[in-house]
C-alpha cells in the first residue's frame, strides 16, 4: 500500500472539476444568499431608513463668451464640468451665497446650518455645450432650498460680471422645487452581494473537495492504496459492463470461498453478492464485525474483495483496515466500488484509449 498523506496526495484537476460541477448548486446558493443579505441590508439602510426627504431645484444658464475661437467654436481657456463643480463649492461662491442668504434669514438659527454645509448642498456641471452650465441646490428644507437657489443665481451673475471672458449670462430654465431622488444603487449592491456570495461559495466548495477523502472513481482507490479495483456498480448496483464478473472470476476461483469485506453494512454486501450471483462462492463480512474468529476465517479464505461505497467518508477507515489486514496476514486482492456516480466516472474516462 502506498503511504500517501492526504495533504500531499497529487491533485487530480480533472476529477476536481467534475466534482465541483456536481456541487455548483452550493455556489449558486451562496450567490443568492449574498445578493439577498447585502442587497437587503443596502435597501434597508438607503430606502427604509434612508434619512429625511430632501428637496432640490435645478437651474440652467446660458453664458456668452468673448474668447471663443471662431474657427473651432472652443474657448481659448479650457472649461469643463469639473471646473464648474470646483467653482460652485469654492470659498468665492460659498461666501457670497452665505452673505446674500443670511441678509434675509438667520440660517444657522432657523435651520441649524453652518456656512461650510453649503458645500454639500451645491452641485454644478456642464453636460454638453460649454455655454450652458447647470447648477443644483439640494437641502432637507423646502424654504432653505428656495432661499439658497435664489442666492446662488445672483452669485452666478456676479461671477459673470467679474470675468471679462464672459460677456453675458441669463437663466434659460429652472425646474420647480421637487423631492430629490435618493442615490440608491440597489442593483450594484445586489451584484456585489452575488459576487461576494459566489466567491465564498466557490472557496468553501473548493476547500471541501480538496480535503474530501471519499472514493469517487476507481482510479483514486488504485492510486491511493495500490490495490486494483475489479470495477464499479452504479447507484442501483448495476454494472455498465461485464468487467466486474470477469475480473472476479480471474482473481478468485469458485473452488474455495473468498470473503467480501464491506466498509458499510453487511446487508449491502449481501446485495452485491446477489448481483454477482456469488452467494455460494463468498462469505460476507462487515469491518464492524472484525474479531479474532473472523480474522481466522479471512486467513483461510482465498482472498478478500473489499467493497467500498462511493461518496462515503471512509478514506482513513480504509487505510486503517488495510493496515490491520497486513498485520493479520490477510490478503486483500482487490476492491469493488458500489453506489458510484456513473456520470462522473464516464466523464473522467472520456477520451481515454481503450486497451
Amino acid at each position: 500500500m502506498r503511504e500517501w498523506p492526504y495533504a500531499k496526495e497529487p491533485f487530480d484537476t480533472k476529477l476536481f472539476v467534475l466534482k465541483f460541477i456536481k456541487k455548483i448548486h452550493w455556489v449558486l446558493m451562496g450567490m443568492l444568499i449574498g445578493a439577498f443579505l447585502i442587497g437587503g441590508e443596502y435597501y434597508v439602510k438607503k430606502v427604509v431608513f434612508g434619512g429625511p426627504v430632501e428637496y432640490e431645484i435645478t437651474t440652467k444658464y446660458y453664458i456668452e463668451y468673448t474668447n471663443i475661437n471662431p474657427e473651432t467654436g472652443e474657448l481659448h481657456n479650457y472649461i469643463n464640468g469639473a471646473t464648474w463643480k470646483e467653482w460652485v463649492v469654492s470659498d468665492w461662491f460659498v461666501d457670497r451665497v452665505w452673505q446674500l442668504s443670511t441678509e434675509k434669514v438667520n440660517i444657522t438659527e432657523k435651520y441649524n446650518v453652518q456656512k461650510e454645509d453649503l458645500k454639500t448642498f451645491f452641485f454644478a456641471d456642464l453636460p454638453s455645450d460649454i455655454r450652458i452650465p447647470v447648477s443644483r441646490v439640494t437641502t432637507p428644507y423646502e424654504e432653505l432650498t428656495v432661499l439658497l437657489n435664489e442666492a446662488l443665481q445672483e452669485v452666478y451673475f456676479i461671477f459673470e460680471s467679474e470675468h471679462p471672458e464672459m460677456s453675458s449670462i441669463e437663466i434659460i430654465d429652472e425646474t420647480p422645487i421637487q423631492e430629490a431622488d435618493k442615490d440608491v444603487r440597489l442593483l450594484r449592491a445586489i451584484i456585489l452581494g452575488a459576487v461576494v456570495g459566489g466567491f465564498i461559495g466557490t472557496f468553501g466548495v473548493s476547500l471541501w473537495l480538496i480535503w474530501d477523502d471519499t472514493i469517487t472513481i476507481p482510479e483514486t482507490f488504485n492510486y491511493r492504496y495500490d490495490i486494483p479495483m475489479v470495477g464499479y456498480l452504479g447507484k442501483d448496483l448495476v454494472a455498465d459492463s461485464n468487467e466486474i464478473v470477469t475480473n472476479i472470476e480471474y482473481l478468485f476461483n469458485r473452488e474455495n470461498k473468498y470473503t467480501l469485506l464491506t466498509m458499510g453494512e453487511e446487508q449491502k454486501g449481501e446485495e452485491l453478492l446477489r448481483y454477482l450471483k456469488h452467494e455460494k462462492s463468498a462469505n460476507v463480512l462487515s469491518v464492524s464485525e472484525l474479531d479474532s474468529k473472523n480474522y481466522d476465517m479471512l486467513r483461510q479464505s482465498q482472498g478478500i474483495l473489499l467493497a467500498v461505497g462511493a461518496g462515503e467518508h471512509h478514506g482513513k477507515a480504509i487505510e486503517h483496515v488495510l493496515e490491520e489486514m497486513k498485520v493479520q496476514k490477510c490478503q486483500v486482492k482487490a476492491a469493488i466500488l458500489y453506489a458510484a456516480d456513473s456520470a462522473i466516472i464516464k466523464s473522467y474516462r472520456f477520451g481515454r484509449k481503450q486497451k
